[in-house]
């Protein structure tokens, strides 16, 4: 460029076409629209959970706040247990929410995996041991359900739940078939397929540095349990807030069944099978169903959609901040 010569405009900045700026919030609704179709028919009478919202007990939700911020503690007490450095807890805490949210607006945790591998690299790690670490969290969640619903689940006699019956054969064989083409859908699919492979690989690769190690997988399995558990105590506030609370013990197993099937849920965060699985479950233990859906609903707003515009809040302030 010679001098007095005008400089080159540099190039407009990429914004999303308005097609796309419309489809994010029509998905989000249609999710929402869907979740409450599967919803109402586990609600029996809505004017129950009015009636229930209504008279609510609001001390108790105090419980609930309190068993909400706990899960996001354990969580970021497993990033410290699970890595050689010295991480901020506070810090890690925080950066647990904004993990959380992108977990929830993304398949299959990719966005957890991504903002944590990401944040222990800003804190010093290299990629390697910062993957092996965010791998070695999830296997032990993972463990740590598997682990806890084994041990439960003998004792649903003594929880006195009503009968259930068993379903059909052809309920039964319709499942597996479901089951078997969601299977072969996914196999099916290259990019899911190499998500299933990369996790698979990952778990292997960090199984060495669980078992050389004892002591933090056993410090990570505490945390993991105790994350399961402050679901429950939010759960069980919830129920308190509007009704008599049914075992503990019976909160924790129905949490945890329903966050196995939310799991596999193809909707953000499981929205809408989260919710039915928890009516459900908390019907069969004999709460009320209007008391039921009002708890669940009080539930999902601390542990989902309040931590949802934190946790955005906090990923925006971390990436400009430059630890995250």
């Amino acid at each position: 460029m010679t001098p007095g010569q005008p400089a080159a405009p540099k190039p407009a900045a990429a914004t999303p076409s308005p097609g796309r700026r419309v489809l994010r919030p029509l998905i989000i609704a249609v999710v929402i629209g869907f979740a409450i179709y599967i919803l109402l028919p586990q609600i029996g009478e809505i004017e129950q959970a009015f009636v229930a919202l209504r008279s609510g007990r609001w001390r108790y939700l105090w419980v609930v706040a309190i068993g909400a911020s706990m899960t996001f503690v354990t969580s970021g007490w497993m990033v410290v247990t699970s890595t050689d450095l010295r991480l901020p807890f506070r810090r890690t805490v925080l950066e647990q929410v904004a993990a959380w949210f992108m977990a929830t607006v993304t398949p299959a945790r990719v966005g957890w995996v991504v903002i944590t591998q990401g944040y222990l690299v800003k804190a010093g790690a290299d990629e390697h041991s910062a993957y092996a670490a965010s791998t070695l969290n999830l296997l032990i969640t993972f463990l740590a359900h598997l682990g806890l619903l084994l041990v439960l689940l003998p004792l649903l006699p003594a929880l006195e739940l009503p009968p259930v019956t068993p379903p059909s054969t052809e309920v039964v064989i319709v499942v597996v078939l479901a089951v078997l083409v969601g299977a072969g859908i996914i196999l099916w699919i290259p990019r899911a397929r190499r998500f299933l492979v990369t996790d698979l690989v990952g778990v292997l690769k960090a199984m060495p540095a669980v078992l050389s190690n004892p002591r933090r997988a056993s410090l990570l399995l505490i945390a993991a349990v105790a994350g399961n558990i402050a679901f429950a105590i939010a759960l069980a506030g919830s129920i308190a807030a509007y009704g008599p609370v049914p075992s503990f013990l019976g909160v924790l197993v129905a949490y945890m069944l329903a966050a196995t099937i939310s799991g596999v849920a193809p909707t953000p965060g499981g929205l809408g099978a989260m919710e039915a699985a928890l009516v459900a479950a908390l019907v069969r233990l004999g709460v009320e169903s209007g008391v039921a859906v009002a708890a669940v609903l009080t539930f999902r707003l601390a542990t989902f959609w309040v931590p949802m515009p934190i946790g955005a809040w906090v990923l925006r302030r971390g990436r400009r901040d430059g630890w995250l």
